[in-house]
């Protein structure tokens, strides 16, 4: 779900040409799974505007997720796709013990 919404964060602001770019030149499409790293390949690319990217990124995976996602002044990536990654299994457990 992480993978799917980076990718439609990215081509959301950057275009299908300009997140080829970003994940295959840049190392940033090797480390998808992992937030931190991702933040760090994003901000060695686009510096102060990689909040927007991963912003973008952000409400692609909370719309997943169906869930509002309340953006804070103080923004951190891997903080929400922590959160989201919470709230998933979180549902997943629901669904699991409601299943006869």
């Amino acid at each position: 779900m992480l993978q799917e919404s980076i990718l439609d964060g990215l081509e959301g602001v950057l275009g299908q040409s300009g997140t080829k770019a970003v994940l295959l030149n840049n190392n940033a499409g090797q480390c998808t799974d992992n937030p931190e790293e991702f933040h760090r390949q994003l901000y060695r690319i686009f510096k102060e505007g990689s909040l927007t990217l991963e912003e973008a990124i952000v409400n692609r995976l909370f719309q997943r997720l169906n869930v509002q996602c309340r953006e804070k002044a103080d923004f951190d990536f891997s903080k929400y796709v922590n959160h989201a990654k919470q709230l998933y299994l979180m549902r997943q457990k629901k669904l699991s013990n409601t299943m006869p």
